[in-house]
């Protein structure tokens, strides 16, 4: 007599608290697969859960209500799913917590659970605040290399050499007793200026400047090079790394080409200007 004054205690506890327990509406089937848990129909609450499961729109606490109802119905069955159950009701409400009427040994597995998947999450977010990717680098375009043309060089129309006059030869009297006295009637002509070429004067000068440009270029491509190497030495991403190594290995054959180019044209004016 006394068991059974126990079991209809408890039963009346857990009808009490299932009534208590706010049930989202919406879902009949979650409703009566409450009642029927606080009632210990176990078998026919799983069957409301399954049928609660596929009714439309769904909300994610209601969701989390099926599925820890689930978990407490496989539990009082016995059923190894019951903790794959709790697993997902906490994804899916962290915060979610077991009616009052639960057993402690329920209460204890709940609780248990709930901690692990604390502790993994918290672990997940450590580690992946630590593998977030740095910063990307800000990739440094150099100025562009201003494009320096040779001064044009003047058209000088060089004046036509003045005609020489021709010298008449002196005629010579054969006959010494009527000759007078031998006359001359040569002209010389005086001897043309010499102008001196513009273009020979100013072009050793377009030849020193044009070397002079083209080494001041190849010097800054030079310093763009070494630049390049230290950015491919301290960058600690092996493609960046990669591409500034590219970007220096141009910039030095580039300065290279115009270092040769300048040493040309330098020593091309002085040997003109030397010369001309």
């Amino acid at each position: 007599m006394h068991s059974v004054m126990v079991a209809v205690v408890v039963l009346a506890a857990g009808s009490v608290a299932a009534a208590q327990e706010p049930a989202p509406a919406g879902n009949a089937y979650l409703v009566a697969a409450k009642r029927l848990y606080a009632d210990l129909e176990y078998e026919k609450a799983l069957e409301q859960l399954e049928h609660a499961r596929t009714v439309p729109g769904n909300t994610v606490a209601e969701q989390a209500e099926i599925e820890k109802y689930t978990g407490l119905v496989r539990f009082e069955l016995g059923s190894a799913d019951a903790r794959s159950s709790f697993r997902t009701a906490l994804a899916l409400d962290p915060k979610a917590e077991l009616p009052p009427g639960a057993s402690p040994k329920i209460r204890a597995e709940w609780t248990s659970l709930k901690q692990e998947m604390e502790q993994a999450n918290q672990a997940r977010d450590a580690a992946a605040a630590k593998a977030e990717p740095p910063p990307p680098v800000a990739k440094v375009e150099p100025p562009p290399v201003a494009k320096v043309e040779p001064p044009p060089v003047a058209k000088v129309d060089v004046p036509p050499a003045p005609q020489v006059a021709t010298a008449e030869p002196a005629r010579v009297d054969l006959h010494p007793a009527t000759s007078s006295a031998a006359t001359s009637a040569v002209t010389q002509a005086a001897p043309a200026p010499q102008e001196q070429s513009i273009v020979a004067s100013v072009g050793p000068w377009v030849l020193l400047g044009t070397g002079v440009v083209a080494g001041g270029i190849g010097g800054f491509m030079g310093i763009s090079a070494n630049s390049e190497i230290s950015s491919a030495k301290s960058d600690p991403v092996q493609l960046s790394a990669q591409s500034h190594q590219q970007a220096a290995g141009s910039d030095a054959l580039a300065a290279n080409v115009l270092y040769a180019a300048a040493g040309a044209a330098i020593i091309g004016g002085a040997i003109w200007y030397f010369t001309r």
